[in-house]
């Protein structure tokens, strides 16, 4: 097909999504990395305060796709002298961590370190969707009542409710954890001495020009003017929920802006490229069909359910229906949202069907 005839068929893909169906709003973008390719199309008011159709400029909750901005701040700090991946855990974090990972009766807190915690091999429980036994995970307390809570309730509550996976830095074990993103939030504002908002800003923001990428802040942000998000049926109006996630997922980014970055992280522009390829070093699995390296995730389909063509993806997705990806066989980047939580796959159909629709007329 010709690139006209191209852009009318992923037109089509975003058109034919209806709220009944799909959620309120939809948007993806996707570009080439040479830049001889672009294009971007959305559905749905852009948020609760701006009823024209979101687009790629508009602002959306990128939720997980934080770790992915996380993890280069930190590899940049590790490049500075600032701190190392075998740095303990406990001398950057300033909280008392006594008692966080104890497996048959022994303190292994001591063991935890930054690279630990950016491959999410810790052993770590996931603070916020780990669920008590006879009970609920904190995320679905958090749906149905909106609260705000801080990293000393995250780890008193991965201590005390909560119970570790397996030791630190198991050679072939991950456990996807928010808890250890937390963490590595409050090692990043203390050894820069600034918030993490500002170290994001002064190292990723400003550099890229990326003006409307931030960490939510409950009490300075207006949730309406962000891409309105749903859990099925119902809206999810939960600001101090959203705010209170902070450095595992509170980010507020949009697509276009999204793409910037990606592009800037696999050109070499945020990170040398030596540290780059230690985030894709080695990839463990965490849940299929995603492998996680350092602070970013791998995404692979049957080449049966991609025409065929290699589609495997790397960057990271977000359970509020958001994806950022780079796929190296065919030199995409993708990014976008459905802002729906529930289905969680319903983003990765649409991108994997948009993808294969460009990578078939390249």
């Amino acid at each position: 097909m010709d690139e006209q005839q191209l852009r009318e068929r992923l037109n089509d893909l975003i058109a034919h999504r209806t709220p009944e169906r799909n959620g309120p709003s939809t948007v993806l973008a996707i570009e080439s990395l040479d830049g001889t390719f672009t294009w971007s199309s959305g559905i749905g008011p852009a948020s609760a305060r701006e009823p024209s159709t979101i687009d790629a400029t508009s602002p959306y909750f990128a939720a997980s796709i934080t770790k992915l901005y996380v993890a280069v701040l930190t590899l940049q700090l590790c490049a500075d002298g600032l701190i190392d991946l075998d740095t303990p855990l406990v001398e950057v974090v300033p909280h008392d961590l006594t008692g966080l990972h104890v497996i048959d009766g022994i303190d292994r807190t001591g063991e935890l370190t930054v690279g630990q915690a950016l491959a999410h091999t810790t052993g770590l429980p996931n603070y916020l969707e780990d669920t008590v036994r006879g009970g609920s995970s904190l995320l679905v307390e958090a749906l149905t009542a909106d609260r705000r809570w801080g990293l000393d309730e995250v780890i008193d509550r991965s201590r005390t409710v909560l119970r570790p996976q397996f030791a630190p830095g198991h050679r072939n074990r991950a456990h996807y954890s928010d808890t250890n993103y937390q963490l590595l939030g409050a090692a990043i504002e203390h050894v820069t001495s600034q918030p993490i908002n500002t170290v994001l800003g002064e190292r990723i923001g400003e550099p890229l020009g990326l003006s409307a990428t931030r960490l939510f802040d409950p009490d300075r942000d207006d949730i309406d003017a962000v891409a309105t998000l749903f859990h099925g049926r119902d809206q999810l109006r939960h600001p101090l929920l959203l705010g209170s996630a902070g450095a595992d997922g509170g980010l507020v980014t949009t697509a276009a802006e999204s793409l910037v970055f990606l592009r800037a992280l696999m050109t070499g522009a945020l990170l040398p490229m030596a540290a780059v390829d230690t985030m894709q070093a080695t990839w463990r699995r965490i849940f299929l069909p995603f492998r996680y390296g350092m602070g970013i995730m791998r995404f692979g389909l049957p080449r049966v359910f991609t025409g065929f063509r290699n589609l495997t993806m790397i960057g990271h997705s977000g359970a509020s229906g958001a994806l950022l990806f780079f796929v190296p066989a065919q030199g995409l980047l993708v990014a976008g949202t459905v802002n729906q939580l529930e289905p969680r796959s319903d983003s990765f159909r649409l991108a994997t069907r948009a993808l294969a629709l460009v990578a078939s007329a390249r």
